[in-house]
């Protein structure tokens, strides 16, 4: 009779380890990109058409009524108008060649009224496979949201820069859960006259509003990384300021700045589907109301790690009772 070929126990154990690592590796995390706002990005034809006119970043299909509302973008509350006013959520040029020209960065802008009057706008973008690299229907294990911002100010209605601080929001973005219950919002607020009119940075931890001032680049992107745990329900903010104010883009270089760490969630959630852009009005003095001058985002990235699916689960364990079987015959024909 011929021997069986003996497998060592440690190449047995190397070969389950490697296989295990890549089941995890493949099974629960993803990176993938919301994308820069460039052409590449789904993103067709440049200001002034609001996001939500066409269904960017799936066919890139041209600008008709038949498109408003059909794809990732959403209007949730604004003017209605698709654009030609000073309202708007747009593809935008952020270099030399002005607004229809590449590089590109999402513009936000709300000095024109909203139906009720207000400065008030809210837009959704509904998150794909091709953004998270899993179903945004995943639950998850934890999150790293990251983009660039170069903020902007708050004008009066009237005309000119708000002179009133009010600590207000004027820009913020939600993550997760639904556009009346979030899972966290941050942002920054009106500017402050009197600190070099630079607004605050703003988190809403649990149900509590925090702001706090940051010498922002000014003019210039600033990079934002929001990390969140879903098992505990908390969330850590960070805030690096450029480091190369002559170029357009975000330049590393300089160290993180921690907004927020161990934050409770705004709401509860368990998966990553939707974030939500907004623009507020400011009060400014009681007798006037501000909106928000153009601010820009960029380059968003996004990586997550799901909880594992029951079948990984049942995979691995069935793994192991092989290598466990594997041995004891081993072990046997040493015998």
């Amino acid at each position: 009779m011929t021997d069986r070929p003996r497998v060592s126990l440690k190449r047995i154990l190397t070969m389950s380890l490697f296989a295990l690592l890549l089941t995890v590796a493949t099974d629960r995390e993803a990176h993938a990109v919301l994308g820069g706002f460039e052409t590449a990005d789904g993103y067709s034809t440049p200001f002034p058409k609001d996001v939500w006119s066409y269904d960017a970043g799936q066919t890139g299909a041209n600008f008709a009524p038949a498109q408003y509302n059909t794809g990732r973008w959403q209007e949730l509350f604004g003017s209605g108008n698709a654009g030609g006013d000073a309202q708007y959520i747009s593809q935008h040029g952020v270099g030399s060649g002005g607004a229809n020209a590449a590089p590109f960065a999402l513009a936000v802008r709300s000095i024109a009224p909203s139906t009720d009057g207000s400065f008030d706008m809210a837009l959704r973008y509904a998150l794909g496979v091709d953004d998270l690299g899993v179903s945004p229907m995943s639950p998850l294990q934890s999150a790293k949201i990251e983009f660039d911002i170069c903020r902007g100010l708050t004008v009066l209605s009237t005309g000119g820069l708000d002179t009133v601080f009010n600590d207000a929001p004027a820009f913020s973005l939600s993550m997760g859960g639904t556009n009346a219950a979030p899972g966290l919002t941050i942002g920054f607020t009106d500017h402050d006259p009197a600190n070099g009119n630079q607004p605050r940075i703003f988190h809403v931890d649990g149900s509590t509003y925090n702001s706090q001032a940051i010498p922002w680049s000014g003019g210039a992107f600033d990079h934002i990384q929001v990390d969140i745990d879903f098992v505990n329900q908390t969330y850590d903010f960070w805030w690096t300021k450029d480091a190369n104010l002559a170029t357009n883009a975000f330049d590393a270089g300089n160290a993180p700045q921690l907004i927020a760490s161990g934050a409770s969630l705004t709401s509860p959630i368990s998966i990553l589907d939707s974030l939500f852009f907004r623009a507020h009005t400011d009060p400014s003095n009681g007798q006037q109301i501000a909106g928000l001058e153009k601010s820009f985002l960029d380059n968003f990235r996004v990586s997550v790690v799901r909880v594992p699916e029951p079948t990984s689960v049942v995979l691995l364990l069935t793994g192991a009772a092989g290598l466990a079987l594997v041995v004891r015959r081993n072990r046997s024909d040493v015998r």
